[in-house]
């Protein structure tokens, strides 16, 4: 929602100025279709890079979670249990049988030991 909002505002705002600027007019004139042009581009980047940026956002914070356990000296499985009960992966535990975070932080825990 913020995404939409602060985006779809700033959007308008450049459309208004460039609507008073008769830059649109131009656009119409050298034979482009403004729509296509201005808009098309925008809305499928938006869309594209939305989830994108939210994968990477809990990337991070599952990073800062590995480093903050390594640098506290917790015990290793205290990471692996606060991450299956924020992201409620225990059902697809059950499910598939898999352990998903465990997987995903024991690889991030040997990429920081081998960078050692």
């Amino acid at each position: 929602m913020v995404l939409a909002g602060r985006s779809g505002s700033a959007f308008a705002a450049e459309l208004g100025t460039m609507k008073v600027n008769d830059e649109l007019n131009a656009l119409v004139t050298m034979g482009l279709d403004p729509i296509r042009f201005l808009v098309v581009q925008r809305v499928l980047a938006s869309t594209l890079l939305a989830p994108l940026a939210a994968v990477y956002a809990i990337a991070v914070g599952i990073g800062g979670g590995v480093v903050a356990i390594d640098l506290l000296e917790a015990p290793e499985g205290l990471l692996v249990n606060e991450v299956n009960y924020t992201m409620e992966f225990r059902n697809s535990i059950d499910t598939t049988g898999v352990n998903i975070p465990a997987k995903i932080v024991d690889y991030v825990l040997e990429v920081a030991r081998a960078a050692r």
